[in-house]
Order: structure tokens, then sequence, then C-alpha cells
């Protein structure tokens, strides 16, 4: 649900105030245990908060499915060939979906 104010701030703050209404829904679903196969390893892609968040996963998936968890930077898909990522998963975290660097980066893991 959009705010009908979309002034500065006001489209962060109904984002911030749903959080843990979705956070809670988010952890009570059942999960697929073999949602991602068996990957080799898992790539994290993200920026700021959201690679600080990515990190705090990467000891989790590490301890859970103990393959290796590293974080590879936008830069790699948004100005070089991008990376081999066979037999990988790759996570692309963003909190507004819309950075054209970590768009084209989920599009170039998933080629």
């Amino acid at each position: 649900m959009r705010p009908k104010n979309t002034a500065s701030g006001c489209l962060m703050a109904a984002e911030a105030a749903q959080s843990m209404g979705v956070f809670a829904l988010a952890a009570t679903q059942q999960a697929d245990g073999d949602v991602l196969g068996k990957p080799g390893a898992i790539y994290t892609i993200a920026r700021g908060s959201s690679d600080a968040v990515a990190n705090i996963l990467s000891y989790e998936f590490m301890r859970e499915l103990g393959v290796p968890v590293t974080s590879l930077p936008p830069s790699v898909f948004s100005i070089g060939a991008g990376v081999s990522l066979e037999e990988a998963a790759a996570l692309v975290i963003s909190q507004s979906g819309a950075s054209d660097d970590l768009v084209l980066s989920a599009k170039g893991a998933t080629a």
C-alpha cells in the first residue's frame, strides 16, 4: 500500500511502519529447504546498509548450508563484463529495488 502523500520522507516512513508486519509474515512462513538446490557458493550483491545486512546473512548461510558466501560489488556487472556464477546462487539486496546498478547485477547474475 502506497501512501497518498509522497512528500519527501513520507514513503520511507510508510515503508518503515510496515516493516515489522512484513518481517513477521515472512518469518512465520514455511521455507522450502531445497529452494537453492545445492549451490557450490553463494554471492551477495548489495551496497551500503544492504551490504551490511548481506554480511550478517552470509554467516547464517555458511552455518546452515555449509557453503562459502562472499560479497561481490555491483560494479562487477555495471562497469565490467560480470563473472561466472556457474553452480552458485546469487542474492541481490536493495532497499528500493530500483538502483540501476543492482538491477543490472540481478540480470547479470541470472544470465
